[in-house]
């Protein structure tokens, strides 16, 4: 089998293929070493002392490492992780060269306990020291698949270390195993040095932090720092429980069987080979377990139950070896069960627990992660000993001896425990992933607004606040719905002098939150001094009374436009009204009057009354021959949601789009089985129909949800639009809905591994078909936030929002959480695929980690352009087809003109020019429109827009020219346009001051006049011959219209401009200080 295969085999990644090996056999040397020190200390202990004696080394050995841990944290603060690893090395190399030449030559006391003890002491530091570099390389999804590899380092160097030690222990002395030991030690330092050579270890990360914090813990009592090392973070503090339960574990069920192996054997030889047999049984175990089944174990079935993994094993064995004590007796099948249950528990733990442990730990920051490996090795295995030391001393007094069985209904309890604990630590691991995608996001917290308190205090406050505190108040109660305005702080805010405050509360009353009585509306209306929005606001509140007809009647022909056409449609609405003959007489003649004004109104009034018997004749007003009254026709058919009036309002789409928009929006839900309707007819174009798929998402509803759904298999080129569309909704889908938006995500994942393979193709064309992977690039960006929207739809939408703000933020760490947050929160058929997918890395190991790909028919990189204009299956975008079209000609590729020629009807301009240029090699200007966009792309203003955005923006660029010497613009002169230079230079200039010359290809100049219409600062004047790309600031802003994604990227470039200029500024300052 060869290496790829095996790598692949193992789920590593070929970018992480040098950096696994390194650690592995860094961890397989130290632990050889520690092995070779372990069988040596137990083998001269055990054939000198009882079992017994066992527990006052645990205690000792619990002191010693709190010690070591205590020094551990006080060093990682004060010096790098490289350098503090490399003293580490050296220390532990040394301790063992020491004991070995004066140790075992001088008549030392208790010599054989400081051996036993030291050996844990030098496995904790080997731990801190190896993990405290794997957390800082790895972030949490590589620590899922990896820790169980470099950590599987160890096992076979132990493995071979006991066995080497049980074959060789009779010949040289348990003392000289410790000659290996010092050996394998050094071994290891090699493989750190390149690790740290070669750049990879960061070694500065943090560490200030590091050191505020410890500055900040001098500050506080030990008692308390100690508590608060703990406390401050949950998922550490479970992690350190259950590592203490674990513990405990081990120790006493070690302790248990060491006790029944020291009544078969005496001599330190037999002790060795036995241990050293016994221990490489568990070794070997263990790497099969932890190579072939861990990271994958892992990745299936999660934390939670990889953990409960060992615990509930553990307790199996244990319950049988209390059966077998009851039914067998005292025997040897005891002994051998008990063998059995510590190999058990040492594999798994070996193989699986700590493997995850790690993993459970990456989602925390830097320093918490550090702090966490500290905690659990440092702190809570010299608890463990020290409770175990304790327990098992007073066991013995107590019992006058060792029982097995009362030691196995302890361990039964602790099992029990364990698997406790698992599920809150589960919990807390969630909750900290979840935090570490969202702790750069703001989240609002609802405010509290029903205790009486608080609404005697906004009372209060409302008798003598200003206008903007008053009016901030009144869209609080409107908002919030409470009940604090009461008739005398009503007649009081009536006659505050601000219009905006009387308007606020004509609001409120017409939402039906507040009364107002009439006097008091009347006399707003025949105040001079009140604006006409105002009064706008007050007559419709009375007519909104229903009571006032007279009052309501003399208004008909008001002067203002507004109070005349509210008049008419009051009344109107009224069939039983006394004035409603004589008012439908009045609006039939306004209907055919010659003056437009008065169609106008007649529009305005029948919208508000909305009399069936009327109608038509709104009708034949919005397709008046009038432009002005159409569109407002068109303005006041919103207010009135039927079913023919949206019909027609989407006849005359083409001809007012922006005034029909807005209409149908007013409509509400009974405009979109209309609108989908008519979008499934296709007699929209492209950009209409994406505009009225908006319309019906922002309108949202359950019947929104479900005509917009039916539209995939219609309209599959709108897939993303319309899967935005429902998101905006905001509404859960219903059974039959979420079924089928679910089989939409599946397609769209099997679409984006189709892509992933594409790009993998292109990627071995000799010249790497740079325009088709960029444009494959943009298909997998738009396919990733169109499944992030569907798992938000489906799933758990708050949750989904932060992972795909998240997946935004180009930082490897908060990457690796936010997948780690998605697959707990989308379920496994969906996440799995979608994550490999969207994970950076080798991509041929990737695709072969695919569950559901489809096999591509493609013979050569040169059918990939082919495959994207030909593809069925996968609806790629114009800009794709167009960069394929592209890439056929200027590659000069083999081709079927067939394939083209039905893109020469095609809707999009820029692919129908594209292909024409393909077929004919004939350009009608100076560029292509592709070729305009990759200008735009190369441009810093647009550099982060992506290209089939920009595609929408290429037609507005217009090819001018300047002869050299000739003025571009004037200084002081207002702007309204921006220039990017195609050849030539251009001399930006203050009178005959040069302040800067352009000359270079897509340089761009005047870009601020984009967006807004301030006076030039400069001239600009061709300082050669110039053929420039202007686009004008009107056409650009009617694009933002239809088109907001542009300005993204624009503001982006902007705002990291704004932020150099600040650094640059801020370093000035500090120059001159």
């Amino acid at each position: 089998m060869t290496l790829e295969a095996i790598a692949r085999l193992l789920n590593v990644r070929k970018e992480e293929r040098w950096l696994v090996a390194k650690l592995f056999w860094m961890q397989f040397f130290q632990g050889a070493g520690t092995a070779f020190f372990f069988t040596s200390a137990y083998a001269t202990f055990l054939s000198r002392h009882e079992v017994s004696d066992l527990t006052f080394v645990y205690i000792c050995t619990s002191l010693a490492l709190w010690l070591t841990g205590y020094i551990y944290s006080k060093l990682e603060h004060r010096y790098s992780i490289a350098n503090l690893s490399k003293y580490i090395i050296y220390f532990m190399a040394g301790s063992i060269l020491l004991i070995r030449l004066f140790g075992y030559t001088l008549p030392i006391p208790r010599f054989d306990y400081f051996v036993l003890i030291w050996f844990n002491v030098l496995y904790l530091l080997s731990n801190l020291e190896f993990w405290g570099i794997a957390a800082l390389v790895f972030e949490v999804r590589q620590s899922k698949r990896l820790f169980s590899i470099i950590s599987a380092g160890d096992i076979p160097a132990k493995f071979i270390g006991y066995t080497l030690a049980s074959l060789t222990v009779s010949y040289v002395g348990t003392a000289n195993l410790l000659i290996p030991a010092f050996l394998c030690m050094l071994a290891s330092l090699p493989f750190l040095n390149k690790i740290i050579r070669a750049g990879t270890l960061h070694v500065h990360e943090e560490h200030h932090t590091h050191n505020d914090a410890h500055e900040h813990a001098h500050k506080e009592s030990l008692a308390v720092g100690f508590i608060k090392r703990f406390t401050s973070n949950r998922l550490i503090f479970w992690l350190a429980i259950l590592a203490f339960i674990m513990s405990v574990c081990i120790v006493v069920a070690n302790f248990s069987f060491y006790s029944k192996i020291k009544e078969a054997y005496h001599d330190d030889i037999d002790f060795a080979v036995f241990i050293g047999a016994f221990l490489a049984v568990i070794r070997i175990c263990a790497l099969i377990v932890k190579l072939l089944f861990t990271g994958k174990l892992l990745t299936t079935i999660g934390v939670k139950k990889s953990l409960l993994f060992t615990p509930i094993i553990f307790a199996a064995c244990i319950v049988m070896v209390i059966a077998f004590r009851y039914s067998l007796g005292e025997g040897n099948a005891v002994l051998y069960m008990f063998g059995a249950t510590c190999i058990v528990l040492d594999v798994l733990k070996t193989a699986i627990n700590s493997p995850v442990f790690l993993s459970v730990m990456q989602p925390l920051g830097t320093h918490d992660r550090l702090r966490s490996h500290n905690i659990v090795k440092g702190i809570m295995d010299p608890f463990a000993y020290l409770f175990s030391g304790v327990l098992l001393f007073e066991l013995i007094q107590i019992q006058h001896g060792i029982d097995i069985i009362a030691l196995a209904y302890f361990l039964l309890g602790f099992a029990v425990l364990w698997i406790i604990s698992i599920f809150f630590l589960d919990r807390e691991y969630y909750n900290t992933v979840l935090k570490a995608i969202t702790s750069k996001f703001y989240t609002s917290a609802d405010l509290s607004l029903d205790e009486p308190e608080t609404l005697s205090l906004i009372r209060k406050k409302l008798l003598d606040a200003n206008e903007p505190e008053v009016i901030h108040i009144l869209r609080l109660i409107r908002f919030r719905n409470i009940g604090v305005l009461d008739e005398q702080l009503l007649s009081h805010l009536l006659k505050h002098p601000s219009d905006n405050v009387k308007d606020e509360l004509l609001v409120l009353f017409q939402e039906g939150l507040i009364e107002i009585n009439t006097a008091a509306i009347k006399e707003i209306l025949l105040h001079k001094n009140i604006r006409a929005a105002v009064k706008h606001s007050a007559f419709a509140a009375i007519c909104k009374k229903g009571n006032e007809d007279d009052f309501v009647f003399a208004n008909i022909n008001n002067a203002d436009a507004f109070i005349g056409s509210e008049a008419l449609g009051t009344l109107l609405s009224n069939a039983n009204g006394k004035y409603y003959h004589e008012v439908a007489k009045i609006v039939i003649e306004k209907c055919t009057a010659a003056n437009s004004k008065e169609r106008i109104i007649a529009a305005a009034a029948i919208a508000k009354a909305k009399q069936p018997l009327f109608r038509d004749q709104l009708i034949t007003l919005v397709n008046d021959t009038d432009e002005t009254v159409a569109v407002a026709a068109i303005s006041e058919a919103g207010k009135w949601p039927d079913v023919q009036i949206v019909e027609t309002l989407l006849s005359r789409l083409k001809q007012h789009d922006k005034a029909v928009y807005k209409a149908l929006l007013q409509n509400g839900e009974l405009a979109v089985p209309v609108i989908t309707g008519y979008l499934r007819s296709k007699e929209a174009g492209f950009e209409e129909r994406r505009q009225l798929i908006r319309i019906c998402g922002i309108i949202g509803g359950h019947a929104g949800i479900n005509n917009l759904a039916e539209l995939y298999h219609t309209l599959p080129e709108h897939t993303n639009t319309i899967t935005k569309a429902i998101y905006h909704g905001r509404q859960k889908a219903g059974t039959g809905s979420h079924l089928q938006l679910q089989t939409v995500a599946e397609n769209a994942i099997a679409n984006a591994a189709t892509i992933l393979q594409l790009q993998k193709k292109a990627a071995e064309h000799t010249t790497g078909l740079p325009l088709i992977s960029n444009s494959l690039a943009i298909e997998l960006q738009e396919i990733r936030d169109n499944v992030l929207y569907l798992f938000a739809i489906l799933f758990k939408d708050q949750e989904i929002d932060k992972i795909r703000r998240s997946l935004s933020v180009d930082n490897k760490e908060q990457n690796a959480n936010a997948f780690e947050m998605l697959e707990m929160a989308v379920p496994r058929k969906l996440s799995h695929d979608f994550i490999i997918i969207y994970e950076k890395g080798d991509i041929e190991h990737r695709i072969s980690q695919l569950n559901h790909k489809q096999a591509l028919s493609i013979q050569t990189q040169d059918d990939i352009p082919a495959h994207i204009l030909s593809s069925t299956h996968t609806p790629f975008f114009d800009w794709s087809k167009a960069c394929a079209a592209y890439t056929l000609h200027k590659a000069q590729m083999n081709y079927d003109a067939a394939l083209l020629k039905k893109y020469l009807f095609a809707e999009n301009i820029l692919l129908k020019e594209t292909v024409h240029f393909t077929l004919n090699n004939v350009m009608t200007n100076k560029l292509l429109l592709l070729e305009k966009v990759l200008v735009l792309k190369s441009t810093s203003i647009f550099s982060e827009t992506p290209e089939h955005i920009l595609a929408d923006l290429a037609p507005l660029m217009q090819e001018v020219e300047y002869k050299e010497g000739e003025r571009i613009f004037e200084e002081n002169a207002i702007g309204d346009s921006m220039y990017i230079i195609y050849q030539g230079s251009v001399r930006i200039h203050k009178g005959e001051t040069t302040l800067i010359i352009f000359d270079k290809e897509n340089d761009i100049f005047g870009e601020l006049s984009l967006f807004d219409a301030e006076k030039r600062s400069a001239s600009a004047t061709a300082f050669t011959d110039c053929y420039l790309f202007k686009i004008d600031q009107l056409p650009f802003y009617e694009l933002l219209e239809t088109r907001p994604e542009i300005i993204k990227g624009a503001v982006k470039m902007l705002c990291k401009r704004l932020r150099a200029q600040n650094e640059r500024t801020v370093l000035l300052q500090n120059t001159g200080k």
